[in-house]
């Protein structure tokens, strides 16, 4: 049954990895259908999940834009990028950037999880990058020094 309706609305296969493949979305030509095929990574509901604390901020520029998920994780809807046909294509925009390199916040950096995006390089795959993992070692770090100012120093006796 699944198939069956995502050939409703699916075009063509355009791209693959190892939890998902990405399809032409019938309906909406600017978006993508990325469909989960082991059932068991979740980089769908982690994709979702990152927009939605990103989607507000001044960083979501960063990213391709997530519109819709279905109840299980399964089916994402996202913008669909222009992506790079080669590394040196991605390393050629990269250079372009202030500093000339990507946001410390990406940790899975290679050409094929990015693309464009109306005139800007943004991330299109970011359903298996660590940001929870550096959140919370970022914030660890943070109570770590607080906890350090809070403790008081032993006076030595004269």
């Amino acid at each position: 049954m699944r198939n069956y309706v995502l050939e409703l609305f699916v075009g063509i296969q355009i791209g693959s990895g190892a939890y998902r493949r990405v399809y032409e979305c019938k309906r909406e030509k600017d978006k993508v259908v990325k469909v989960e095929h082991t059932g068991r990574d979740f980089c769908n509901i982690q994709e979702w999940q990152v927009w939605q604390e990103v989607k507000d901020t001044p960083i979501s520029h960063w990213f391709a834009p997530c519109h819709e998920i279905d109840c299980m994780g399964a089916v994402l809807l996202q913008s669909r990028t222009k992506p790079f046909d080669h590394k040196d294509e991605f390393e050629k925009e990269v250079a372009k950037l202030p500093g000339g390199k990507l946001p410390g916040f990406f940790d899975d950096i290679h050409y094929g999880n990015f693309g464009m995006l109306n005139g800007r390089i943004v991330c299109h795959d970011y359903g298996f990058n660590h940001f929870l993992k550096h959140g919370v070692e970022k914030n660890w770090r943070k109570e770590q020094q607080r906890e350090a100012r809070r403790k008081p120093t032993k006076k030595k006796d004269a």
